[in-house]
């Protein structure tokens, strides 16, 4: 109870904050009168509390700031100083208008606790976002993280997630449950946003309702619903800032038009800091919306806008590696950690998710990737001359977002920033198709909000159960006992680990782990007759040839442990075959579990081979 109390509490503490500070923002920027869509008013000024947050923190971890009392401080800083402004522009609340965004606000953050507040685990949360975060406060900054698998991708979301260990400390059950509620904070103001686009368009929040619901049951939601991963931020950046397109465009007013376009520009810079997929979902949105306004002028100050905000982590990227796209395009600009191989590999694996990229086939990618509800979207086309210029904007920036996906990469997740504009086009078209009326009588109002109240208690119940059986979501928990273990010798053996085939358990070493299927300290090296990666290899391919490969070398291992000075390796024996009679001539049995083991050198000098 003191768990849930503790980064509860922080988390409405957190959520009020960003609701002062975003609000600072409009009233800053925005014309008096502009916006007077409540729920569009409270979605942007949520969205863009968390952006500047971000944005102060990746400011102070690019010179080396990123500590507990510099962010703290500085937030705090500005969260009076946004309240001082609020003052000065005299902006008063009114319960009356209010009073029911701030209602369905609150049960969704209820909801987002219910579905966070569990052990992290599921396998990128582990692998590399929590070890980065974590690598980041140790070096108070951003620092390559090398011996990480992708140490150079766009991290807006992952410097988010530094708060929680910031406030409660690395390693720490509060700290990792307050990450996963940041992480589940982006579905949470995505779901508002749907509310919002409906309220403004449909002139009732009552298709939002019903949108929103839909949008949680799909499967690229559930199947990451309450983890640390990143790609809610992408989403809910954007669907922000394809919405705030719509709206500059159906707006009526030159002065809010140009803010609104002001704040695409910020939540698309938000999304391409985010995620590379991110890029693409912006930049398709950008160039359509050049092809329906034809305003050159304007989508050109939107791209300065978006590269302003965005380009940081490509900059950095390029810096460090010479390829800003780190390493999508070393076979263009040079290879950094990776080299050729990985990315036939990687390309591989990506190809094993979906459907054959065939036209004829959308139906059983949809049905696949658990979106079979896309579907309904062709309603849209008996509407379609009765819709705004804006909606139009969104039909044709999610459309060309899904033909990506499905020419591209069927992963599930990766569908996620086209899915909260269909779900919107979805009941946009069957409300004013069936229902026909703008506003419900109050009654029928308040059953669609008890249901939606429902929908979120019923999904909560269910991912409770989903958690209770954790192994599921993780190695058997005899594994992670050899992380326990290591831990246990680092004062003794030193804090480094080199780890073959546990790279989704990095995070539970406290120190500094390595050892991947890609980068630098990639398995295949370490073994005496690597695998041929050929351009047609598939992973199953790749997966089956390390069994058959000869042991692992010994010779390599002891090299390498050397090089890093590391004195703990931890075997996944259900992957990697040895000859462990040969490795106990110069190690230690630490912990022995039915899916690996744990070694430390004997005492004494590293052996030299």
């Amino acid at each position: 109870m003191v768990l849930i109390a503790a980064t509860s509490a922080a988390f409405f503490i957190f959520t009020v904050s960003l609701c002062l500070i975003g609000h600072a923002g409009l009233a800053l920027f925005f014309p008096n009168g502009a916006i007077k869509n409540i729920w569009i008013r409270y979605f942007l000024a949520m969205t863009l509390g968390l952006s500047v947050v971000i944005t102060i923190m990746v400011i102070l971890g690019t010179i080396n700031f990123f500590s507990f009392w510099a962010i703290t401080g500085t937030l705090f800083i500005t969260l009076v100083s946004a309240g001082i402004l609020l003052l000065a522009k005299q902006e008063s609340f009114s319960w009356k208008n209010g009073a029911q965004p701030l209602a369905v606000l609150f049960v969704l953050l209820c909801f987002g606790i219910s579905v966070s507040i569990h052990p992290v685990g599921l396998w990128d949360d582990t692998m590399y976002h929590l070890p980065m975060v974590r690598y980041y406060l140790e070096q108070t900054g951003f620092a390559c993280a090398e011996m990480l698998r992708f140490p150079l991708f766009p991290q807006n979301m992952d410097i988010l997630f530094g708060l929680g260990f910031l406030l409660y400390g690395a390693n720490t059950v509060y700290g990792e449950v307050f990450i996963q509620l940041l992480a589940s904070l982006p579905l949470l103001l995505t779901m508002f946003g749907i509310i919002a686009a409906s309220s403004r368009y449909m002139g009732t929040s009552c298709p939002g309702f019903l949108g929103a619901v839909m949008l949680l049951f799909l499967k690229p939601i559930t199947i990451v619903l309450g983890f640390a991963y990143i790609d809610y931020g992408m989403m809910l950046f954007c669907w922000s800032a394809l919405l705030c397109l719509a709206l500059s465009i159906d707006s009526a007013e030159e002065s809010e038009r140009r803010c609104l376009l002001v704040l695409a520009g910020f939540f698309s810079g938000m999304a391409m800091g985010t995620k590379y997929f991110g890029l693409v979902s912006i930049g398709l949105s950008g160039l359509l919306y050049l092809c329906v306004t034809r305003n050159f002028r304007s989508t050109f100050w939107y791209g300065v806008i978006t590269f302003t905000v965005g380009s940081w982590w490509y900059i950095r990227a390029w810096l460090i590696s010479g390829d800003p796209f780190h390493p999508a395009g070393g076979q263009y600009a040079g290879y950094f950690l990776w080299n050729a191989q990985d990315l036939l590999l990687q390309t591989a694996e990506q190809g094993m998710h979906g459907v054959e990229k065939n036209i004829m086939n959308i139906w059983p990618a949809l049905q696949k990737a658990g979106v079979g509800i896309l579907a309904m979207t062709p309603l849209m086309v008996f509407r379609w001359k009765s819709l705004s210029t804006g909606v139009k904007l969104i039909a044709l920036s999610s459309i060309a977002y899904f033909f990506f996906w499905f020419f591209v990469t069927q992963v599930e997740r990766y569908i996620q920033p086209a899915l909260p504009p269909l779900v919107f086009l979805i009941v946009y078209s069957a409300w004013t198709l069936l229902v026909r009326r703008r506003e419900l009588p109050k009654g029928y109002q308040i059953l669609v909000i008890v249901l939606f109240a429902i929908a979120l208690v019923y999904t909560g119940y269910e991912r409770k159960n989903e958690l209770d059986d954790w192994e599921r979501y993780q190695y058997p928990k005899e594994s992670i006992s050899l992380m326990d273990r290591a831990n246990e010798l680092s004062p003794q053996y030193g804090g480094k680990l080199l780890q073959l085939g546990f790279e989704n358990l990095i995070y539970y070493f406290h120190g500094t782990a390595f050892g991947d299927h890609f980068g630098r300290f990639r398995y295949r090296d370490f073994l005496e007759n690597p695998p041929v990666i050929e351009n047609n290899l598939s992973v199953e391919t790749y997966s089956d040839s390390l069994r058959e490969t000869p042991p692992i070398s010994l010779k390599k291992v002891l090299k390498t442990m050397e090089k890093q000075n590391c004195r703990m390796l931890a075997i996944n024996t259900d992957i990697f075959r040895f000859d462990l009679n040969l490795y106990q001539r110069y190690f230690v049995i630490q912990k022995r579990t039915p899916h690996g083991l744990l070694l430390t050198i004997k005492d004494g000098d590293l052996p030299r081979r």
